[in-house]
């Protein structure tokens, strides 16, 4: 699809004046995120669904934003993929014939999909044709009318992230003993002596991350983490995110998930475990603790969305599964971020303000 084509869809679709209300705030994505150069960039996207069209609108604005920039662009359309499911031949042929040394940015309901030839993961792809890039994925559960929502957690003060992320990290390096207790019943110590702390602020000028960015987080030392999480913003699963109605709670022993409590979310939390790891050739890290995470984006709150909910100020998230790509021990096939509210953090018994 071309871009001339693609704006008469959008305004068919009635989600042309969107694009023009919103796209201002992308144009920072290449001033301030990946210091765009010289490089040319691929949009791949899918139009998301008839109530939900999200990523579309997201792939409207960044390429209005990049008209208006004067950057040269291509636009490639997919369906709309879920977990285990293949990218489109004509994705993987236009990633496959890309120059080496250019930027994708993506905008999906769901996920790429398998790139077959491609390699194993995006991220595998990038590293290996020396791009960079910005990822917008799992849109699939917000509807088209909060799109200002996702906006909001995109157009934010990106040197105050970066600020305030480097002073978590710094903390969070020079301590032995994370715990992590809430007033719903969170009550989780994690070892983390000689761990070093990630902080996504958005500075994509080296390599490529996450959009909406704002979070600090860390692979913890193995089994080394115990207790309880309450689940009460929003939880991942299979099919999406779901806001929490009634709280799912963890139990958590020698760093995995032993026993999953609650209503209706906690019976899909288990059903999504199960599903992943009936297809698992080794199943062992899929409920494994691999991710503790701190939310630091004044700009975005607890939507359908997990990439901007785990983002949002005042929440921190445990990521279940995989987390050998930041450094940790975990090989699984499957990474779910889970959603919880107003934190209290201490830092070796001491606690910390972000």
């Amino acid at each position: 699809m071309n871009d001339v084509a693609f704006v008469h869809w959008l305004k068919a679709q009635g989600l042309f004046p969107y694009v023009e209300k919103y796209y201002p705030a992308f144009k920072k994505i290449f001033s301030e995120c990946l210091k765009l150069k010289k490089e040319t960039v691929m949009v791949v996207f899918d139009e998301g669904y008839p109530t939900r069209r999200c990523s579309a609108i997201l792939a409207g604005c960044y390429i209005l934003a990049m008209k208006r920039l004067g950057i040269t662009f291509q636009l490639v359309k997919q369906s709309p993929k879920f977990a285990g499911e293949q990218a489109d031949d004509i994705t993987v042929d236009k990633m496959f014939n890309y120059p080496s040394g250019n930027i994708l940015i993506l905008c999906l309901s769901g996920k790429l999909g398998s790139m077959k030839h491609l390699g194993k993961s995006f991220r595998k792809y990038i590293s290996d044709n020396s791009h960079r890039f910005v990822s917008t994925s799992g849109l699939r559960d917000l509807e088209t009318k909060y799109f200002a929502k996702l906006v909001a957690s995109i157009d934010v003060d990106y040197e105050e992230i970066k600020r305030r992320g480097k002073e978590l990290k710094r903390k969070i390096d020079y301590a032995n003993e994370m715990h992590i207790l809430t007033d719903a019943g969170t009550n989780l110590r994690i070892d983390i002596q000689g761990k070093q702390a990630i902080s996504n602020d958005g500075k994509y000028s080296i390599k490529g991350g996450n959009i909406p960015t704002g979070e600090v987080y860390l692979a913890p030392r193995g089994k080394h983490v115990e207790g309880k999480i309450v689940l009460d913003g929003t939880i991942r699963h299979r099919e999406g995110t779901t806001l929490v109605k009634k709280p799912v709670v963890l139990t958590v022993k020698e760093g995995e998930v032993i026993k999953i409590e609650g209503g209706e979310e906690a019976k899909l939390l288990e059903r999504t475990f199960q599903e992943v790891e009936s297809r698992a050739k080794y199943p062992w890290g899929i409920r494994r603790v691999g991710e503790i995470g701190i939310g630091i984006n004044k700009g975005a709150s607890l939507i359908p969305v997990t990439i901007v909910s785990e983002k949002t100020l005042g929440t921190a998230h445990v990521g279940i599964g995989s987390n050998a790509w930041f450094g940790g021990t975990v090989y699984a096939i499957s990474h779910f971020d889970q959603v919880y509210k107003n934190p209290r953090i201490y830092l070796d018994k001491k606690k910390i303000d972000y």
